[in-house]
């Protein structure tokens, strides 16, 4: 799928577009596992808000906290 000008009128409106199928089954399995890592808990939450909030819910997001912290 490629962007469509709707896709982009939507974004420019709302600060967002879903795009059906822009990324592979593979691409979105490896981005998950990205996001799973850099943001702990989050893919979690969205996938069953009745998990509960992350643990840093309420806290800034600071580029690198978590990986740095797993590193040390």
């Amino acid at each position: 799928m490629i962007f469509e000008q709707h896709h982009v009128e939507h974004y420019r409106r709302h600060g967002y577009a879903i795009v059906e199928r822009f990324l592979t089954a593979a691409e979105l399995t490896a981005a998950r596992a990205e996001l799973a890592e850099i943001l702990p808990g989050w893919v979690e939450f969205c996938d069953d808000p009745s998990n509960g909030r992350p643990k840093d819910w309420d806290a800034p997001f600071v580029p690198g906290r978590y990986r740095a912290a797993a590193q040390e």
